[in-house]
């Protein structure tokens, strides 16, 4: 369990790291 709970985690912090990359990207066109 604890296991897979770490692996969620990692899941959605990935997640949310490409969706501060698509705001930085927007805010910063090239």
């Amino acid at each position: 369990e604890h296991i897979a709970c770490l692996a969620l985690v990692g899941q959605q912090s990935k997640q949310y790291g490409t969706i501060l990359d698509n705001i930085e990207k927007q805010q910063r066109p090239e």
